[in-house]
């Protein structure tokens, strides 16, 4: 589930960066991420992921290591100096898609000291 969800994420991601803030196909990207992150959330309050050069990892487990689009997505991530990432249970649509229109902004704007943070 977790894999699925970082997938949605990534598609979703895509979505954000190609696609205008009413378009439907946006909304259903960012409606399938949603789901695909509450479902792998689960039961806990959060979902802690951490951020490396070589993908995403949980609970000290390299999520999907041959996965391309996790690679790509974690990535962004990497590039952006994001090392730890925290998914709330409480999180809404709205709330992803602001999140990842930040992510979408030129990974220049990240750099500096604790501006990921």
């Amino acid at each position: 589930m977790l894999e699925e969800a970082l997938t949605e994420i990534a598609r979703a991601l895509k979505a954000v960066n190609f696609y205008p803030r009413t378009h439907p196909t946006l909304h259903a990207a960012m409606n399938r991420a949603h789901k695909a992150l509450i479902s792998a959330i689960g039961g806990q309050d959060q979902l802690a992921l951490s951020v490396s050069r070589d993908g995403f990892h949980w609970a000290s487990h390299h999520l999907a290591p041959g996965n391309q689009v996790l690679a790509g997505l974690a990535r962004e991530f990497f590039l952006r100096q994001i090392k730890r990432v925290f998914f709330l249970k409480d999180v809404s649509v709205s709330d992803l898609e602001n999140f990842l229109r930040i992510l979408a902004m030129e990974e220049e704007l990240f750099r500096g000291k604790g501006k990921a943070e």
